[in-house]
């Protein structure tokens, strides 16, 4: 979803695999779960978004891959003057670049550093 609106449908197979309608536009696309406040966590998987807003109570958004976080981290930085936490299963160092820009954070998915070696 973007500026309220539906772009795409993010379809999931009875075997587990997804995949996002085509032509539909996922570029910048992300689902938000819960009210924005002064903290929002971004993930790649539905189910990481869902379980973090549970336990903390914080808004998560939903980028849907990794690839599209990029443009997610960018377009949560324009529109909600929140802080920004990333967590990633895997180390990207785009994704680093993107989290320091916006001032934010980056942090493996059970919220450990990454650290400078990685």
């Amino acid at each position: 979803m973007r500026a309220g609106a539906m772009r795409n449908l993010w379809v999931i197979e009875a075997d587990g695999r997804a995949r996002f309608l085509t032509p539909g536009k996922t570029r910048g696309c992300c689902h938000v779960i819960g009210q924005p406040g002064d903290l929002i966590i971004v993930v790649a998987d539905f189910h990481d978004a869902v379980r973090w807003h549970d336990e903390l109570g914080v808004a998560c958004v939903v980028g849907f891959d990794v690839e599209n976080m990029l443009h997610v981290i960018r377009r949560i930085w324009l529109d909600h003057s929140s802080g920004i936490i990333v967590l990633t299963e895997a180390f990207d160092s785009r994704i680093q670049i993107a989290v320091q820009a916006v001032r934010g954070a980056y942090l493996r998915s059970d919220l450990t550093e990454w650290g400078r070696c990685s």
